[in-house]
């Protein structure tokens, strides 16, 4: 990719590389085929020269075309289908143009097109995320697991939450917060038995005791001696 790379700034080189490393994974919908979908989803100039930045990020997206803001934390139904909608399409695009490519290089408009809909990807995953991050707070909360870490419970949980956003399918008609409670509640389960069979192995508690050094009272019966 020599003279791609050359066109590119040195960030957006190491963001090309990444995403080209990254393993692909999109849920397939019957729109995804037709003309009109980007449009639908991304609006009328969506792949046009002045929309397609290879600097775009999550970040720099023009949210007040959206109709949300950047730090909603709330999606209506309809929001959430047209927000998983747009996460899939991204990724569907960039498995195509991957795909288109795979035996070449990639051209500098295919490397464009990539960064792009990365971003856009990228952006849709964030919403999402950020609007069901309450919900793993919240099961933390109602979850009695004794001496369970409570960071480790919520560290546990925020993966599960990503993953979920990975394998949801909105065409099935549920709320995307009805799969995830399920893999959180089970990430959670992972959290106890590994932390049952910690015990086991290591059954003695903390004990002050044993980690109070003796070398002062040695030292001075050596030296009564």
């Amino acid at each position: 990719l020599p003279s791609v790379l050359d066109r590119l700034g040195s960030n957006q080189v190491a963001h090309l590389r990444r995403v080209l490393s990254e393993s692909l994974e999109f849920v397939m919908h019957s729109t995804f085929k037709e003309a009109k979908t980007a449009r639908t989803l991304f609006g009328p100039e969506v792949g046009s020269e002045r929309t397609l930045k290879p600097w775009a990020v999550a970040s720099k997206i023009d949210w007040s075309a959206t109709g949300l803001a950047a730090d909603s934390t709330t999606l209506s139904g309809e929001d959430e289908v047209r927000w998983f909608l747009k996460l899939n399409y991204a990724r569907y695009r960039i498995e195509r143009l991957l795909a288109a490519f795979a035996d070449k290089r990639l051209t500098a408009r295919a490397a464009t097109e990539v960064l792009y809909w990365h971003a856009q990807a990228e952006t849709a995953k964030t919403q999402i995320v950020q609007a069901n991050v309450p919900l793993v707070l919240a099961m933390a909360k109602r979850t009695r697991l004794g001496n369970i870490d409570y960071a480790e419970l919520i560290s546990e949980g925020n993966m599960a939450l990503l993953r979920s956003v990975d394998k949801f399918d909105c065409s099935r008609g549920f709320k995307f917060s009805t799969y995830a409670c399920r893999a959180i509640l089970k990430s959670f389960s992972r959290v106890a038995m590994k932390a049952s069979r910690y015990r086991s192995q290591f059954p003695t508690e903390f004990d002050p005791s044993l980690e109070r050094s003796d070398h002062s009272e040695r030292q001075r019966e050596a030296l009564e001696a």
